[in-house]
């Protein structure tokens, strides 16, 4: 008997081995080998939430006066009049927000105009522009000084006390809020109470929807030990140099209405850069405990505390009350300490969106480093050896194009396939003309199931079927063949000398040795 011939894989099969091998020499490269145990990422340091609450409320504050000075000149018996419009700036100093729709809490010390600080350089500068004077102090002086003309500087000192029958000013206070924005960003605003004595809380409204605000503290609570909280230097022109721009904290000491610190912090110099008006802070809650002072004149320093400014803000019909940013800040903060750095990603960002607080972008930064990092994170696994996202992406992409290559071999095959008749047997190759029988014994026949009668048709018309007289059985004869057509195609011998033929007559479809029918169209072939 012979052996059964080996069949080949086909393409598609070949191609979907080399694409399962190709999935797992990536998984594997992937994988890599196991790597020993990685050191626990190190905790985010803890985090004061009160006082970052207060250190987002905070904002520095830019004072310009626009002034116009008018000298009267009539010692020659005719009134001749000179005068000039000069944007001086005055000072700055620190607010704290403490309404979420943007109402700036300070000190009406700085915003107030100081003589020295508006008159003497508007004076300044309208004597050399406009009268030609020569100043000892040079020609950019901005302090008081003389003028080198005896004739000019005896109009320069009326000037500078404000005689209004031969020198007055008149000034226009202008208020510019530089937020903590990131990018820093410079807003107008407008005084909302009327303050007079230096030491009154002043009141600037500049607008917000959801600002961060400063929480008051309770009357009567104030610790021993306190924290400044402000701006001692302007934003940097710079934009490059504008992400470093921070409020400093210098420790305190309160004490009543007086404020100390140590002598290497400089409190008055500080002060006078721009501190004044900032909140002294617990620094366990952040609670703004009151708003320190500069007493320029007398040289002391000293904080107002937050009854005061509480008061203020009631006679205003200012609202005090935490703003949707403050709880997004501080409850993300909260589940930073708590090591819970994903929620406190998503918390932070949702702040951003509140307001684009530089110290909310910096803690939701440090908050995702900390996520990536955790056990689980994306950082964490590329440390321990875990495979990446791309690998898995790869290999699934070569699997489903072996499975497309598959599926698309398959039905072509199933195109080329013959179409079904009923069982098939190959056929038996016949005998040469004029052989005998075959030595030994035949093999036993094939047997083949006989299909059902076909329904006859115009093409295949059944024959007329004689019925003897006393015939047992009926005959079914083939139909008859078209004139001309010879019984067996040329070519074709029979099976056997005296066997029918071994092919159909009607579509010369091979036929097995002992059916009666055709195997492809049904036609009856005889017994």
């Amino acid at each position: 008997m012979a052996a059964a011939p080996i069949r080949r894989p086909g393409p598609a099969l070949a191609a979907l081995t080399a694409a399962l091998t190709a999935v797992l020499a990536v998984v594997l490269a992937a994988a890599g080998p196991p790597a020993s145990a990685a050191p626990a990422p190190d905790e985010p340091a803890a985090v004061a939430v009160g006082r970052e609450g207060s250190r987002a409320a905070l904002v520095r504050i830019e004072v310009t006066a626009i002034t116009t000075i008018v000298h009267l000149d009539h010692s020659t018996g005719a009134l001749h009049v000179i005068d000039g419009r000069y944007q001086i700036r005055q000072g700055q100093a620190t607010g704290v927000v403490t309404a979420g729709d943007g109402v700036v809490a300070t000190l009406h010390r700085e915003l107030a105009v100081d003589v020295d600080r508006v008159v003497v350089p508007a004076a300044n500068r309208l004597f050399v522009e406009r009268f030609g004077a020569t100043l000892e102090a040079g020609q950019d002086a901005r302090g008081r000084t003389r003028a080198l003309e005896p004739h000019l500087d005896v109009h320069l000192q009326d000037c500078y006390v404000q005689r209004v029958d031969h020198c007055f000013t008149v000034p226009q206070m202008q208020y510019d809020v530089v937020l903590l924005t990131d990018p820093p960003r410079r807003v107008r605003a407008l005084l909302v109470n009327d303050p007079q004595a230096p030491t009154d809380v002043a009141l600037l409204r500049i607008g917000g929807a959801s600002m961060p605000t400063a929480a008051l503290s309770a009357d009567g609570a104030v610790p021993a030990d306190a924290e400044l909280l402000g701006f001692d230097a302007d934003v940097p022109d710079d934009p490059a140099q504008q992400s470093g721009w921070r409020p400093v904290s210098v420790p305190v000491g309160v004490d009543g209405t007086a404020l100390s610190a140590a002598p290497e912090a400089d409190l008055a110099g500080a002060l006078d850069r721009g501190l004044t008006g900032g909140p002294v802070v617990d620094p366990s809650t952040g609670a703004v405990l009151g708003l320190a002072d500069l007493d320029r004149a007398g040289g002391g320093t000293g904080v107002v505390g937050a009854d005061a400014v509480r008061s203020a803000l009631d006679d205003a019909g200012v609202e005090v009350g935490s703003s949707p940013f403050d709880v997004a800040f501080r409850g993300g903060l909260t589940l930073l300490g708590d090591g819970d750095a994903a929620a406190a990603t998503r918390q932070l960002e949702l702040a951003g969106d509140y307001f684009d607080s530089a110290l909310a972008a910096e803690h939701a930064r440090t908050a995702a480093a900390a996520a990536d990092a955790a056990p689980g994170g994306p950082a964490a696994a590329a440390e321990d050896g875990g495979a990446a996202l791309w690998p898995w992406l790869a290999a699934g992409g070569a699997l489903l194009l072996a499975l497309a290559l598959l599926w698309a071999s398959l039905r072509r095959s199933r195109r080329r396939r013959p179409e079904p008749g009923g069982s098939w047997s190959p056929p038996a190759v016949p005998a040469p003309l004029g052989a005998g029988p075959p030595d030994g014994p035949a093999p036993p026949a094939r047997t083949t199931a006989v299909p059902p009668v076909p329904v006859p048709s115009a093409r295949h018309a059944a024959a007329p079927v004689p019925v003897g007289a006393g015939a047992a059985e009926t005959e079914i004869r083939p139909p008859q063949r078209p004139p001309g057509r010879p019984s067996v195609p040329p070519g074709r011998p029979s099976l056997a000398p005296g066997a029918p033929d071994a092919y159909c007559v009607q579509c010369g479809h091979p036929r097995a040795r002992s059916g009666h029918y055709c195997g492809r169209c049904g036609s009856p072939v005889g017994t």
